[in-house]
């Protein structure tokens, strides 16, 4: 008797323990890990409550130079999704993920068509022909077309790793990809009759192919010089005075040196196009997204498309 009470509490104990752990199986959320804010930001709003979403780059921080923690890897390899950009700016993804055995990789410059990057001290998307190219510009999310092409893609990923809430992944990128449309066409609206001006890099390849606007920056791409050369300033500073131009654009995170001292001799203006690549810490707790700062690009472009650079 005491022999069979025995196996039978041992038997019951393994059920018990066994059914536990499938039930929290299957409701644990699955992890998604990001490079970088956009694929970051359209994982949250796709997976919604289902999933947990974790960005590696730190809000504040330069992508360029960054290099990921030994937690940081650890949490890569374990993840169930690990969404990167791929390309020469992400080297160290590459690394990372030889060693991850679970879950699914998705390199997200592989579902767009890519633009190379130019690399001339005259940087006229439009009428430099004679630009020489090297390495392709790996911005591809200042489109809005290649962000739901990014989205859609980041959908199909999450439906093959969790079937079972597909429906609820793919109602949340309905409403994703009806705000990227609008976007889109909101941007189409724009009737681009005189150049964009940036004292400063380059990110927006992508954004100005799509919509096609003439640009003039001081950098190509964001490559790593600090300082223009003298032909380039003294052309800028040319344009923006034949142009009329009212602004001079600077990105996020940049110390505004070359747009301020263009402002200064030519009277424009500096003004912030946000390449969305990270957000501040202020900025990631007053729910910012890729959607909402691209809203206030299109403002801020929109600024300079007008005569006397008011709305």
């Amino acid at each position: 008797m005491k022999k069979f009470l025995s196996v039978f509490l041992t038997v019951c104990f393994l059920v018990f323990t066994f059914c536990g752990c499938s039930q929290q199986k299957v409701n644990q959320k699955i992890t998604i890990v990001a490079t970088v804010f956009p694929p970051f930001d359209f994982a949250r709003s796709i997976a919604g409550e289902k999933a947990d979403v974790l960005k590696l780059v730190p809000e504040g921080s330069e992508s360029h130079s960054f290099e990921p923690t030994p937690n940081q890897i650890k949490t890569v390899e374990d993840c169930d999704l690990f969404l990167c950009i791929g390309g020469q700016g992400e080297n160290w993804a590459e690394r990372i993920t030889e060693n991850k055995k679970y879950g699914k990789t998705l390199k997200l410059i592989e579902n767009v068509q890519l633009l190379e990057a130019h690399s001339t001290e005259e940087h006229d998307h439009n009428n430099n022909e004679d630009a020489h190219h090297h390495e392709h510009d790996e911005h591809i999310w200042t489109s809005p077309n290649n962000a739901l092409e990014m989205s859609r893609a980041i959908l199909t990923a999450l439906c093959e790793i969790d079937s079972q809430n597909s429906e609820y992944y793919k109602t949340n990128f309905e409403e994703l990809k009806a705000q990227l449309e609008e976007l889109d066409k909101d941007f189409k609206s724009i009737d681009f009759d005189t150049p964009l001006f940036f004292g400063d890099r380059f990110p927006f390849l992508y954004l100005a192919k799509e919509y096609s606007f003439e640009y003039f920056a001081a950098f190509p791409g964001c490559e790593e010089q600090t300082e223009p050369d003298i032909k380039t300033l003294a052309h800028l500073i040319e344009e923006v005075k034949e142009q009329n131009a009212k602004y001079i654009y600077y990105t996020e995170f940049s110390n505004k040196k070359i747009a301020l001292m263009l402002c200064e001799e030519t009277k424009a203006q500096p003004l912030l196009l946000h390449s969305c690549h990270n957000i501040t810490k202020e900025e990631m707790k007053n729910g910012e997204t890729y959607i909402s700062i691209m809203k206030r690009n299109l403002e801020n472009i929109k600024k300079s498309q007008m005569s006397n650079g008011e709305f």
